[in-house]
C-alpha cells in the first residue's frame, strides 16, 4: 500500500499521513499555516507500507523505534 507521509523537517516526531499526493499536499499546506513553517520546510515522502500482517507489524515497531 502507498502512503505519504508529511512532516516538518524541524520535528522528526510529527508526522502526518496521506493517502494520495492531493490529500498529501493539503496536509503539507496546513503544517505551513499551523507551525507557520515555510514549504520548503516540510517534505512529503512516498512510502512504501506492508500490508501482511508479519511486515505491517515490523514497519509499525519501525516507527516506535
Amino acid at each position: 500500500m502507498r502512503l505519504y507521509r508529511v512532516r516538518p523537517l524541524t520535528d522528526e516526531h510529527l508526522s502526518l499521513w496521506a493517502g494520495s499526493q492531493a490529500e498529501a499536499s493539503q496536509k503539507r499546506n496546513a503544517l505551513v499555516e499551523r507551525l507557520g513553517v515555510t514549504r520548503s520546510k516540510t517534505e512529503a515522502v512516498e512510502v512504501d507500507v506492508p500490508t501482511d500482517k508479519q511486515g505491517l507489524i515490523a514497519f509499525l515497531e519501525g516507527l516506535t523505534g
